[in-house]
């Protein structure tokens, strides 16, 4: 797979957020959990905001709840315990220059090299709940494109261990073509790290990647989990789901589809 560089997702991701970044204080396994732990986990408004509504959807969104009715009242800290991040149904993709990183419910999208013409695109499938990620195939005299899907979890203490996971699907109208790959990744300076060079390099650390061809089962869900341990150097971490063009030059124009859904990252 290509890797991201911030210039292939837009201005948003190169200049003026380079180096921002978010602290995020898991609720502990156990033990005390303060409320006011559990309102700043992955949000962004509310600096200083007391008597947060954790019913709201943006909260639940971390519990990985997909409608409002979902939603608790009371509350039961129970359900926060190791909490970071759980994918709910997303309500919004962003899309163009100086944007802000996502909130719980958004993620941002980009194409990598795209061409004239091309159907790639990242938009949310309501009936599945999932994010759709398509990636189109051009003519054998155009270099291979990539769509992607990211989000900003946030920077973690070193030592940290997570338990990492999600549910991906395929369905490549080339049966054999690309995969699509969810990746767990370190970024080394916040908001989409460092770009390296001047090519497609990154300077981010690969905690965790997950793949699955359509070959495997056409519209077929798989789970996948694993545990990660965060290192110095690549606090910030960040998610990409992936998807990359078929062989140009047999594939041409086939459209290569990948579903993720259910991503949840938590206290190991």
């Amino acid at each position: 797979m290509p890797n991201i560089a911030r210039r292939a997702l837009g201005r948003q991701l190169r200049d003026s957020m380079v180096g921002w970044s978010r602290d995020i204080k898991p609720v502990p396994k156990s033990g005390r959990t303060r409320f006011d732990d559990i309102g700043n986990l992955s949000v962004i408004e509310h600096a200083n905001a007391k008597n947060i509504d954790l019913a709201e959807m943006k909260f639940q969104q971390m519990l990985g709840n997909l409608k409002a009715d979902e939603a608790e009242k009371p509350i039961d800290p129970a359900r926060w315990r190791g909490a970071i991040y759980a994918m709910g149904k997303p309500t919004k993709i962003n899309r163009g220059d100086d944007q802000p990183p996502p909130n719980p419910d958004e993620w941002m999208s980009g194409v990598i090299q795209p061409f004239a013409g091309s159907r790639s695109y990242v938009d949310i499938d309501d009936e599945l709940k999932a994010i759709r990620v398509i990636a189109d195939t051009p003519t054998w005299n155009e270099r291979p494109t990539s769509t992607a899907a990211v989000y900003y979890v946030g920077r973690l203490p070193v030592g940290t261990v997570l338990r990492v996971k999600v549910e991906l699907t395929g369905r490549n109208q080339e049966r054999w073509g690309q995969p699509i790959v969810c990746s767990f990744r370190g970024w080394p300076a916040g908001w989409f790290g460092n770009e390296t060079g001047q090519g497609e390099g990154v300077d981010y650390n690969n905690y965790m990647q997950f793949s699955r061809r359509t070959a495997e089962g056409p519209g077929k869900w798989q789970s996948y989990e694993a545990k990660i341990e965060i290192v110095e150097g690549f606090e910030d971490l960040w998610v990409a789901v992936e998807c990359r063009s078929n062989d140009s030059g047999k594939d041409e124009a086939k459209l290569n589809i990948g579903y993720f859904r259910r991503i949840k990252i938590e206290l190991a």
